[in-house]
């Protein structure tokens, strides 16, 4: 939720200087993909998945992470926009298909943008989505930016509107508007794979594994899921913001998706957002950047418990406002769930514990989870800052599997704190994690100790659990 609220603010904020960026985004990705040759389409086509069987316990071994195949490199020009007195020969973006699906008072629309120009990219387009009932009067509407469009790209963007009781939409529109033209090769595009619908009577979800051909990591990437039926019609859709997207690697993506009929495939189309492409670019000359040195999990039923240790390898600077997302895989590779978030302010020379519960879909068995970072902010630290610690962490199995492990929380100030994160992590005998969650301590009292109790999921047998108790957004000193 504090990540979301983050994000409207800032693309608000945005939106007031995006169209005089011009070049930004193509110059950006042209110094982040170097060496770098153009890949696939970034879609994945998949038909609705039937549900997998639940693996047996041997079955639940770690893989590998899945992989994504592209082209062989090969030499990328620099992007070159074009001089203020040229004037090139561009056909316009074409708007080749838009749709939407309705359930209750929510309407989820997409729409399809195909850029037919072999060497221009467009920037900062505007685009206008109007509903209509059935009379053809104005129901909602909705207005935002496609960040860039890529020569000889097709892109999809999916969004979300609101009407009130009673209202139903009959049909949509969609315009574009504006996009300055910027000169370019081919560039490389983020790939997809195993694009997949899950249904659910609550949140229908779409799940992708995102691949970054880029030599630098990307934060707050926008992903559209597209919805289609056997008509090959738009349906419905949704969209997430990905916290990251790791330099030349993989990542899994999960989005809730609103749609009205019959499912018959789906898309997933990740693009850069503006705050892509203001996310810090990593340590300064000289630091290093924060490692996950461990990390494990513990499945019940639909439900996991996580945890993984994170550190500062540097000795004089702290690190604040880092994400994490975490991809829970099964034995074959797909995504069956996401967990994402901040790690808590990482001083020098700190090794801190992160707890997260997270839900896969049912009738899946995890097989892996990967935990990715982003950059953060690297700041001088606070010469009055003290570690809070924790004492007599003890695990306890619970009835009904609720698993919890309890302590006592040190505060080494004189003042009481509350909403303190506290992360629970569980270690079998062999020193691996098998298990975490995490709570919020409604406060931590002055000076002294304060009793803890988090739940847990874990499997195997537990043999020891810490605790790791951190400041959040959400603390506050009394």
């Amino acid at each position: 939720m504090e990540k979301k609220l983050i994000v409207l603010v800032v693309l608000f904020m945005l939106l007031v200087v995006e169209t005089g960026c011009g070049g930004g985004a193509t110059d950006a990705l042209q110094e982040a993909s170097d060496g770098l040759s153009l890949s696939e389409e970034p879609t994945a086509t998949a038909d609705v998945a039937p549900t997998s069987e639940f693996a047996t316990e041997e079955e639940v071994t770690k893989m590998p992470s899945p992989t994504v195949t592209s082209a062989p490199p090969t030499e990328v020009p620099t992007a070159t926009p074009l001089p203020p007195t040229a004037t090139p020969t561009a056909e316009q973006l074409v708007l080749s298909k838009q749709g939407f699906g309705q359930d209750g008072i929510s309407v989820a629309y997409a729409f399809v943008v195909e850029n037919p120009n072999g060497n221009i990219a467009y920037e900062s387009v505007q685009y206008q989505a109007v509903l209509y009932d059935a009379d053809g009067g104005i129901l909602k509407t909705d207005s935002g930016w496609l960040e860039i469009v890529f020569p000889e790209q097709k892109l999809a963007y999916a969004s979300e509107m609101y009407l009130d009781e009673g209202m139903i939409a009959a049909s949509m529109e969609v315009r574009l508007s504006g996009g300055e033209v910027v000169s370019t090769d081919p560039l490389p595009v983020f790939g997809v794979a195993d694009a997949t619908f899950h249904p659910d009577d609550f949140f229908p979800s779409v799940t992708a594994v995102i691949s970054s051909p880029y030599q630098r990591l990307f934060e707050d990437v926008r992903v559209s899921a597209v919805v289609y039926n056997e008509a090959d019609e738009i349906i419905g859709g949704g969209y997430t913001y990905q916290g990251v997207v790791p330099a030349e690697a993989n990542v899994g993506t999960k989005a809730t998706v609103t749609y009205a009929g019959e499912v018959a495939r789906v898309e997933v189309y990740p693009v850069l957002s503006s705050l892509s492409l203001l996310g810090a670019g990593g340590p300064p000359d000289g630091a290093d950047s924060a490692q996950v040195v461990q990390v494990g999990f513990g499945q019940d039923g639909q439900q996991i418990g996580i945890g993984f240790l994170v550190q500062n390898p540097n000795d004089d600077l702290a690190i604040e406002g880092l994400p994490f997302v975490a991809t829970i895989y099964d034995g074959g590779g797909a995504v069956i769930g996401t967990a994402d978030g901040y790690v808590p302010g990482l001083h020098p020379g700190v090794t801190l514990g992160i707890g997260l519960d997270s839900f896969v879909f049912e009738g899946t068995a995890a097989a892996q989870v990967v935990v990715h970072l982003g950059n953060g902010r690297y700041v001088e630290p606070e010469p009055t800052w003290m570690p809070f610690t924790s004492l007599d962490a003890t695990y306890r199995p619970g009835s009904y599997g609720f698993d919890n492990v309890t302590g006592f929380v040190v505060n080494p100030y004189d003042q009481d704190v509350s909403n303190l994160r506290v992360s629970a992590i569980v270690f079998n005998e062999a020193g691996d994690i098998i298990g975490g969650g995490f709570t919020f301590l409604d406060f931590a009292s002055a000076s002294t100790q304060t009793a803890v109790e988090v739940s847990v999921t874990v499997a195997g047998t537990p043999t020891r659990a810490e605790l790791y108790p951190a400041l959040s957004n959400l603390s506050d000193w009394q």
